[in-house]
């Protein structure tokens, strides 16, 4: 079943809520298009409210009484229910370390309409294009909360970004490996990695995100190096809008 898009906004400047929220919603109107948007006036206000929402789009203040948007963004690389966010600041040299997981961009204040809809147009291509896989018993899972997957003999174990214990199924590492979208790589004979989730590549392993490590094959570095840049590159262009 496909979640609603879901735009969420926090910030502590009501009215910079306000022109983010009515930009958002007259663009989606103009479109025909259904999207629900909230508000958050702090961080703390988004963790407490926001836990059974399925975020596909949050514009993130940086500077925030408590919790700056900085604090919050890495609380929510923990979790698995916001797919995009944005920074909204007013000072551009908090971009080194506003970058993470799920960080597609960044917009200055004050705010503008064509800013918002640039980044609110690619993350509605992304949830679109949002693939689902399809598991014993016609179970269904978001491909890209699959962390890591391992082979156990003639089954794969598919280990979720929010489920430590993985998910058991037939068939082999090859044949996932097809199946699966260009942002996973082999690192080694038996595992595959979802390269969103790579904190560092090592001489002998490859650490992901919640402090776990996969091997690295021999066979599998230069390969599992270059597919790693090149994905990270294109993280950086869609961030500051350098696309083709």
């Amino acid at each position: 079943m496909e979640t609603k898009f879901l735009v969420a906004v926090c910030d502590d400047d009501k009215e910079n809520r306000k022109t983010i929220s009515e930009i958002v919603l007259n663009h989606f109107e103009n479109l025909g298009i259904k999207a629900e948007i909230k508000e958050y006036k702090s961080g703390e206000d988004l963790l407490k409210n926001a836990n059974d929402e399925q975020i596909s789009l949050l514009f993130l203040d940086i500077e925030m009484p408590g919790r700056s948007g900085i604090e919050i963004k890495d609380i929510l690389t923990t979790k698995t229910n916001v797919s995009n966010i944005v920074f909204v600041t007013n000072h551009i040299g908090f971009m080194k370390e506003a970058f993470g997981k799920n960080v597609i961009g960044f917009i200055e204040k004050p705010v503008g309409e064509k800013q918002i809809i640039h980044w609110v147009n690619i993350a509605y291509k992304t949830y679109k294009d949002t693939r689902y896989i399809v598991l014993d018993k016609n179970a269904k899972i978001k491909e890209d909360s699959i962390k890591y997957i391992e082979a156990e003999g003639n089954y794969v174990r598919i280990v979720l970004v929010d489920c430590s214990g993985g998910i058991l199924q037939r068939g082999t590492i090859a044949n996932w490996e097809k199946q699966l979208d260009g942002f996973f790589v082999r690192c080694h004979k038996s595992f595959l990695v979802n390269m969103n989730y790579i904190t560092s590549i090592n001489y002998k392993e490859v650490e992901l995100e919640g402090a776990t490590c996969v091997p690295l094959g021999r066979n599998y570095v230069n390969n599992t190096k270059n597919a790693h840049n090149e994905f990270m590159l294109e993280k950086i262009k869609w961030r500051v809008g350098w696309q083709n």
